[in-house]
């Protein structure tokens, strides 16, 4: 089984657009982790995480998220490969979600 819960802030606010008549956005959430190490010290581990989003789902998060935001992604992993600009063969490792929810209530100015 290939599935990925996430809890996470948004590092800043979704890119999105429209590739091959779909509607896409590309979200970047990072996550923490604390534990103490052998001595005791509290440490603080933040991984980041890179999520892209289709249709319905990609609709709202351009709609309602922004950069801070605590989200819950749901989702699979997936690996692709592409060619850089100078012909490199790259690859990338992104979360592909299938359910975003907002966390907390969208702040009203």
């Amino acid at each position: 089984m290939n599935k990925v819960q996430l809890i996470g802030r948004l590092g800043k606010d979704p890119k999105g657009g429209v590739a091959n008549g779909y509607v896409y956005s590309n979200l970047s959430i990072a996550t923490h982790e604390f534990y103490h190490d052998k001595h005791g010290v509290k440490i603080n581990r933040t991984t980041w995480h890179r999520v892209v989003c289709w249709g319905k789902t990609a609709e709202f998060s351009n709609e309602y998220l922004f950069g801070g935001r605590l989200v819950y992604i749901e989702g699979h992993i997936q690996h692709r490969r592409y060619k850089d600009n100078k012909g490199d063969t790259r690859t990338v490792t992104e979360v592909v979600a299938r359910y975003v929810r907002a966390l907390e209530p969208k702040p009203v100015y």
